[in-house]
């Protein structure tokens, strides 16, 4: 409960500084990511890939890593490859040293047709022929001849000549073609016959017709329809930075050389034609750019391209709409409509992949050597049909994953993988929906302002050392959590790195403001009341924001009074040694101090075995009343117990005489120049506390407490009038009243005492002695132990043997 009313306190007291430094803190995070100042992006690209990789994995399925897809299949250009094309003579003979003859594409396409495959992508690049371009020829006539539709890719590089604009793109759907005729008898002696060596002049022209053939053909198969809306536009292939030489043009060995003159240029990429004999036998051709980050990894991609002239899509991009069969794309802000299918995007364009784990882990793997295997394997039915079944209604990614093949890329969840690994992602997450896409700026910003306003409230309303250092610490450490289980559950990138940044500093300008002003009234404090006020009612005073009036106010406490019975019995048998008296008067009042400070009291000060506390000040409590009372009770329960370890050291039996009192006094520092200034209360109430506590002795009580303690407790506490009793020095009388309990925690034997007792003070107040004596007898037949019947009964023998006055008003007068 201290704690709960101690963060209630500070969040009242501090709510407008936790937003402002909230506030301040997101606009700094939001600047530091903005102007990635130390390189943030770096920091964010790193809580995205920590956050992919804990939750994408065994743990978290089904909502982390998911099953390999059944859709897809990649034929893998492995190091098993490798061993068995080297090994086996006639793979060797056919094929070569790699990179293969394009006989092995022949054979490879030829077979997934006879399987039934529905989409055929190569994430392989072939701009230049063979010097027998013989293997180049069958790989061109297998894939016009196959059923399934065959996308290749194309590279876009500098220092290569623009392709022609191409006013109306198509995407050209892929149809079989039959394979070109044998040749006959007479066109094969024509073959045979060698030709006139055509002079080098010749060589070059034919060159140039054959380049601008190309050129013009490539341009129609390479273009892309794609629609832009909504204000996009095709980006540009990044342009390759270069040096500029002396001329304006790229820098040559001779202006390197002479390293005058030289400037910092960029070279634009333009894409580079694939070899004439797949150009139009190809269904479609789609660029195959890295689309790497700063750090080498991949992980978005922005789906098309232009390069000034034509637009063009990237690899995946181009087989999903064969196998949709699309004529066009239409990207728009958030979605990719590819045919009659929409697939959902970020704002402007672009979709982070969801690679959803490691290669092996979602994608079934088929070795190329296994498929040569199924394809050179007519003798044996079985195993060829093993084969064929695997590939049925598949699509086949072809792709290298042997390093030796030169084509490794780092990804989120490996440093060095197949680079098809990209084109299999994109793939799935085109066909299921399920690209990564950006959250909303705003939606990173409110991350951010709840992130700062939870740290500054850690930091401020904890205020501990632990949280101060906890909370920037933890921030750093667990934001790759909201990454990752963000993305999990709802396929959403929402900044971390940056709400991190923003958490952390807020953290620290809230430590500083605590370290450096709030804590100017904490520390004065501290140095006033630390040593008889509980940290956590010290905390309160402090937080409450009401700073008790030192030089002296009039406010309604309770005052507590106590001491121990017997103790005079104490000091006389621990005479001859003072310092085990010391102790046990140590351990006394550490038993009871505790229990009064964790009720709310105010220690005023020690008196030898006296303690004398305060209830409602300097921190107010309402129910001031009944924490003196309840605090009263608890520290007769510890006595009791206290009681019993003296015993077993064959100390004195003790008991606590407790007076509360219940007034308005005045309270404040007191002092004088030469001795140390107080935090006490003074007036009558303090007066007549200090005379219930003393009068315990005459009535053989416990705790008695004035009447306006009684009129707040009366509800909640079980009591008994004991008599009127009159000051010394003041002619009103007081009713005191007995602390029995608390309701519900007294016996009915008890209570049936006490309503005795009752009965029994009012014919005594009668002058009704005798009857009063009766009743009494009743109390004490039910309790021989209960003091105020035993002493009222002494009273009522007195008065019957010598009558009191005619104008006795019963009474009591309290002597100082």
């Amino acid at each position: 409960m201290n704690t709960l009313t101690l963060i209630r306190l500070r969040m009242a007291r501090l709510w407008w500084v936790m937003l402002v430094i909230s506030v301040v803190g997101t606009a700094l995070g939001y600047a530091w990511w903005h102007f990635d100042f130390l390189q943030m992006s770096d920091d964010e690209r790193n809580a995205y890939d920590d956050g992919l990789k804990r939750f994408n994995n065994k743990w978290w399925f089904p909502w982390g890593q998911r099953p390999m897809t059944d859709d897809m299949v990649l034929v893998a250009i492995d190091d098993a490859t490798f061993d068995d094309v080297a090994q086996y003579e006639p793979w060797h003979n056919r094929y070569g040293n790699w990179p293969y003859d394009r006989a092995i594409w022949a054979d490879v396409i030829s077979f997934l047709s006879e399987a039934d495959a529905s989409l055929v992508l190569m994430d392989i690049t072939l701009s230049e022929n063979k010097p027998d371009i013989t293997g180049d020829k069958a790989m061109g006539d297998a894939i016009a001849a196959a059923k399934m539709p065959v996308v290749m890719g194309f590279n876009a590089l500098q220092l290569v000549p623009p392709l022609a604009r191409v006013d109306h793109p198509v995407n050209r759907l892929h149809v079989p073609r039959p394979p070109p005729p044998p040749l006959q008898k007479k066109d094969e002696e024509e073959m045979t016959e060698f030709p006139e060596e055509p002079s080098p002049q010749e060589v070059a022209r034919l060159k140039a017709e054959e380049a601008k053939k190309l050129l013009d053909a490539a341009a129609p198969a390479l273009a892309f329809p794609i629609e832009f809306t909504g204000g996009l536009e095709a980006p540009v292939f990044e342009p390759v930075p270069a040096l500029g030489g002396a001329d304006g043009g790229v820098a040559t060995l001779d202006d390197l050389k002479r390293d005058a003159g030289l400037t910092s240029i960029e070279l634009p990429r333009y894409p580079q034609p694939p070899i004439a004999q797949v150009i139009d036998a190809a269904s479609g051709f789609g660029a195959v750019d890295t689309e790497a980050d700063d750090d080498g990894k991949m992980r978005e991609t922005k789906f098309a391209y232009s390069d000034g002239n034509n637009t063009y899509v990237t690899i995946a991009v181009a087989a999903i709409a064969d196998y949709w069969k699309a004529d066009k794309i239409t990207l728009s802000p958030g979605k990719l409509q590819v045919g009659t299918h929409t697939v959902r995007v970020n704002a402007d364009g672009s979709a982070r992949i969801n690679f959803g784990g490691k290669l092996q882990d979602r994608f079934r793997t088929v070795s190329l050597g296994d498929v040569l295997r199924y394809s050179s394997a007519k003798d044996d039915p079985k195993l060829r049909q093993e084969g064929l079944d695997r590939f049925k209604g598949k699509m086949v990614f072809i792709g290298a994953l042997a390093q030796g093949a030169g084509d490794q890329k780092a990804t989120p969840f490996a440093a060095a993988e197949g680079g098809v690994v990209k084109q299999l992602a994109i793939a799935d997450n085109m066909l299921h929906d399920r690209f990564i896409l950006e959250a909303p700026e705003w939606a990173s910003l409110l991350l951010a302002f709840v992130v700062a306003l939870i740290s500054v409230a850690l930091v401020m309303v904890a205020q501990s050392f632990i949280t101060d250092v906890g909370a920037p610490v933890f921030l750093t450490f667990a934001f790759f959590v909201v990454t990752g289980g963000f993305i999990t559950f709802t396929n959403i990138h929402i900044l971390s790195a940056m709400p991190g940044m923003a958490g952390t500093l807020a953290a620290l300008a809230a430590t500083a403001f605590n370290r450096f002003l709030a804590s100017k009234d904490r520390e004065f404090l501290r140095d006033a009341f630390s040593s008889y006020v509980d940290p956590d009612v010290l905390d309160r005073l402090v937080e409450s924001h009401k700073l008790p009036a030192l030089d002296g106010e009039n406010t309604e406490i309770t005052a507590f009074f106590s001491d121990i019975r017997g103790f005079s019995t104490f000091t006389e048998q621990l005479k001859d040694d003072p310092k085990k008296l010391m102790r046990l008067l140590h351990d006394y009042l550490s038993a009871v101090t505790p229990i009064l400070k964790a009720h709310g009291a105010c220690i005023d000060k020690y008196i030898g075995d006296a303690v004398v506390a305060l209830f409602g000040a300097p921190v107010f409590h309402a129910d001031h009343a009944l924490r003196a009372c309840r605090a009263a009770l608890a520290v007769q329960a510890r006595i009791a117990e206290l009681r019993k370890d003296f015993a077993q050291r064959g100390l004195p039996d003790v008991y606590t005489r407790v007076g509360l009192n219940t007034d308005e006094m005045l309270v404040g520092n007191m002092g004088s120049r030469d001795r140390p200034i107080n935090y006490t209360a003074i007036g009558d109430g303090m007066n007549l506390a200090a005379r219930l506590e003393g009068t315990n002795k005459a009535y053989e009580t416990l705790i008695l407490i004035g009447p306006k303690t009684y009129e707040a407790v009366k509800s909640q506490m079980v009591t008994r009038e004991v008599d009127s009793v009159r000051v010394a020095g003041k002619h009103d009388a007081s009713v005191i009243y007995e602390l029995v309990g608390e309701e519900g925690q007294v016996s009915a034997q008890k209570k049936q005492v006490l309503e005795l007792y009752g009965k029994a003070l009012e014919l005594y107040r009668h002058k009704r002695f005798a009857d009063s004596l009766k009743t009494l007898k009743e109390a004490y037949d039910l309790d021989k132990t209960d003091g105020p019947t035993k002493v009222l009964a002494g009273k009522c023998n007195q008065f019957m043997q010598h009558p009191p006055p005619a104008d006795w008003d019963g009474v009591t007068q309290l002597e100082k």
